[in-house]
């Protein structure tokens, strides 16, 4: 699957697919679509599955409460969770009541390019999903840019515990979760490029790695 940006300002945006669905409006195909998050967006796409996404017909347009800032959003138990533009506010949105559930602030979080990965722009705030639950990858003044680890209550947003990496944000080009396992990903400019850094938030401990990653849409 691959989809070209139909303008400039629909070059950035992030799609998603809910791991975990549990609602019958939706299911693990259905794809949902940010576009444009360099400005005032307000706005998610909800595609029936992959073969509608990569051909731009979506089924229903969602009105978001609060604008989003930033690629870092996902989608996890038939909510979509995302940062709040120019904020360190988290915010909790049900697709299905299409309303807004829950909001609060990330602790200490820096936000507005203070601590972005190597892309640069507004992507201090990461939030992702896996087999353990929710996530917030970012950092901290008191961190000094290196990448904190944060994983969140679901229903309140709440911190539920952290930890502190050695690596730092802005040294690498985007990071993802796999059974509460960090891995980095080195450049997003080379079409091959590595996965260098792995931190395990089981035993504190994170070491640097080298396996090869294919990067598609660099």
């Amino acid at each position: 699957m691959h989809r070209k940006a139909e303008t400039i300002t629909g070059k950035y945006g992030v799609w998603l697919q809910d791991p975990a669905p549990q609602s019958s409006i939706y299911t693990n195909r259905t794809v949902w679509c940010i576009d444009a998050v360099v400005t005032d967006v307000c706005q998610l796409f909800k595609y029936e599955d992959m073969d509608h996404f990569s051909r731009g017909f979506p089924e229903k347009v969602l009105v978001l409460p609060e604008p989003v800032e930033s690629t870092g959003a996902a989608l996890y138990r038939v909510s979509l969770y995302y940062q709040r533009r120019h904020s360190r506010t988290l915010i909790r949105y049900d697709p299905a009541s299409e309303r807004l559930v829950s909001r609060l602030d990330l602790p200490d979080a820096s936000y507005l390019g203070q601590h972005p990965y190597s892309l640069g722009g507004y992507t201090d705030i990461d939030l992702a999903a896996d087999e353990q639950g929710l996530w917030a990858i970012y950092s901290t003044t008191r961190a000094k840019g290196a990448i904190v680890i944060s994983q969140l209550d679901p229903v309140s947003l709440q911190v539920r515990r952290s930890w502190e990496t050695r690596i730092r944000k802005n040294s690498v080009a985007n990071a993802f979760l796999v059974c509460g396992r960090l891995y980095t990903v080195a450049s997003y400019a080379t079409p091959n490029t590595t996965i260098n850094y792995i931190f395990d938030t089981t035993t504190g401990v994170g070491r640097a790695i080298s396996v090869p990653f294919k990067n598609k849409y660099h």
